[in-house]
């Protein structure tokens, strides 16, 4: 009787600790990396620095848009980046939001390493600045899993 005990005792704390786990990876640990900008930010320079023509994208936006206001958030994974871009169009004066994905992956290059594993574009105003950049892989129109998210 008393194993009894302690295997359930043992399989209560078991489930609770991976319970808890769950919990912090799939709620918590995004947003903390959203204050601390690890993840969000090495995702913000790949898209950046992606090159357009031989020009990085940053300085693209910056010249067909005025007011580029960047940033990077998760939806519910930290590995899983999305990166956004609100900007006025120069030629039309509309404004355009431009949005992109990024997926890291642990790798194993004489040690652990993170590595870009997917970088694709999910809207069509992300699509024309860079066309190369579609991964139909990463699933178009993965903006719509976080409704009314925008820049302040």
């Amino acid at each position: 009787m008393l194993l009894l005990v302690r295997r359930t005792a043992l399989s209560v704390v078991v489930l609770v600790g991976l319970g808890t786990l769950l919990l912090f990876g799939m709620l918590i640990a995004p947003r903390v990396d959203e204050a601390v900008d690890f993840f969000t930010a090495r995702a913000l320079r790949a898209v950046q620095s992606y090159e357009v023509k031989g020009v990085p994208l940053r300085e693209v936006v910056n010249a067909e848009f005025q007011s580029a206001r960047w940033r990077a958030y998760h939806q519910d994974i930290p590995f899983q980046t999305f990166v956004e871009c609100v900007g006025i169009d120069r030629a039309d004066g509309e404004k355009r939001r431009m949005l992109w994905y990024v997926d890291e992956r642990l790798t194993w290059d004489h040690g652990p390493a993170l590595r870009v594993g997917i970088m694709t574009v999910l809207n069509g105003d992300a699509l024309q600045l860079t066309p190369r950049l579609f991964d139909p892989r990463a699933g178009f129109g993965l903006d719509r899993w976080r409704h009314g998210v925008e820049l302040p």
